[in-house]
């Protein structure tokens, strides 16, 4: 089969995580002995090479604008003369001929185009390829922000993500929470897929837990309050009180009014206990949760939740959200705990249950461990993708 992956920010260039995910499985399919080709539509300062060969999958990068350009696109008024539109067009153009030149047999792409921001006014969206056209929730931009109607550019971007929605043959989501987030949103009818994201466990960190029983506590993620940092800050007095010795590691990067917030929640009392680490590559974090007592992710909003599975499959005790796709991550008080972001008493009670009954934490890391073998290694998700692709094209 050959297959033509949308993306606009595949790594090594700056990416989040639809790029990491994309990537993850383009590799493993194309390692089964299918054609993959990746391509898109990347604004200027995502900067990577135009073409390359990524462990047998074809790259291909098309730049577009400038920092004045993108800029003005986003104005209600300017928007309507400088935008990027007649790009876009020379875009779906180049992708129409690498359909031809590889015979490609299926297309998907995200449902968040980063370009649909960029577009001001004016509707961009693909014409028909001749091939099926699947679109991958992820979790849009509307999803994410949920107040379309509060400005006009989201707005406007909502009407392009239900163009996209509408034009694609067939609709999947990375989990059960973002299909009915979708369907509930843009009022879809028709049918929704789920296939989950994976991850490459070959040569994986294993979790060191006799090692481990040092009360230290991760987090790792974007600092914002969507990821639940405030609440875990605010949960954290009520932790040193049962456990006076314990220490909360924050690993990643937010913006200066966050970090302020973050700092005016520290006190006197707990600033010796909380560390802030800053932006930590990917591949670091392994390493840190193999030697973590537990690690944390009380986020208020997650279309999959990749930062808790990668601590479940080092065999780190993990707690992550009750809400969106936590319950589809953890079971929960089998493989890891669940909490609600807002109970600051629950994210406390979890963390000190975590740290100090070290058998119930280290058996609920094993499970995790075996648990993401066993339903999302890449290698079993690629296969599940092959064969919702094949079933579309053969249905075509």
């Amino acid at each position: 089969m050959n297959i033509l992956y949308l993306c606009d920010e595949y790594p090594p260039c700056l990416h989040g995580g639809i790029g990491s995910v994309t990537q993850t499985l383009a590799r493993a399919v194309a390692q089964k002995g299918h054609k993959v080709v990746v391509a898109g539509f990347y604004p200027y300062y995502r900067i990577a090479a135009e073409r390359e060969n990524d462990r047998g999958v074809e790259v291909y990068r098309f730049f577009y604008g400038g920092k004045w350009n993108l800029r003005l696109s986003r104005h209600k008024i300017m928007g309507l003369f400088i935008n990027i539109k007649n790009a876009f067009d020379k875009y779906v153009q180049e992708l129409n001929n690498l359909v031809k030149l590889y015979k490609i047999d299926i297309i998907e792409s995200p449902d968040f185009l980063e370009a649909f921001r960029y577009s001001g006014p004016q509707i961009i969206e693909f014409t028909e390829f001749g091939v099926p056209f699947v679109v991958k929730l992820h979790g849009s931009f509307s999803i994410v922000n949920d107040h379309t109607d509060k400005k006009y550019g989201n707005k406007n971007i909502f009407l392009k993500e239900m163009r996209l929605m509408n034009f694609a043959k067939s609709l999947v989501a990375v989990s059960v929470s973002v299909k009915e987030r979708v369907k509930s949103k843009f009022k879809i009818t028709k049918k929704i897929d789920v296939l989950y994201n994976g991850l490459c466990l070959k040569g994986s960190v294993k979790y060191k837990s006799e090692l481990a029983d040092n009360n230290n506590v991760v987090f790792a993620g974007t600092l914002c309050e969507n990821k639940g940092i405030f609440s875990l800050i605010k949960a954290w007095d009520l932790v040193l009180q049962t456990v006076p010795g314990a220490k909360l590691q924050i690993y990643g990067k937010g913006t200066i009014n966050t970090l302020n917030k973050i700092n005016q929640l520290i006190t006197t009392s707990n600033k010796d206990s909380i560390v802030l680490k800053g932006f930590v590559k990917k591949e670091d974090l392994p390493a840190i949760y193999a030697f973590a007592s537990c690690a944390i992710f009380p986020s208020y909003s997650e279309t999959f939740g990749m930062a808790a599975l990668e601590a479940m499959a080092i065999g780190c005790p993990t707690i992550f959200t009750k809400r969106t796709s936590g319950p589809e991550i953890i079971n929960h008080g089998i493989n890891g705990l669940l909490v609600d972001p807002d109970n600051i008493e629950e994210i406390a009670n979890a963390i000190i249950i975590l740290l100090t009954n070290r058998e119930q934490a280290i058996n609920m890391g094993e499970r995790a461990y075996f648990n993401v073998r066993e339903k999302f290694d890449i290698s079993i998700i690629a296969d599940n993708h092959i064969k919702y692709y094949t079933g579309i094209v053969n249905k075509n």
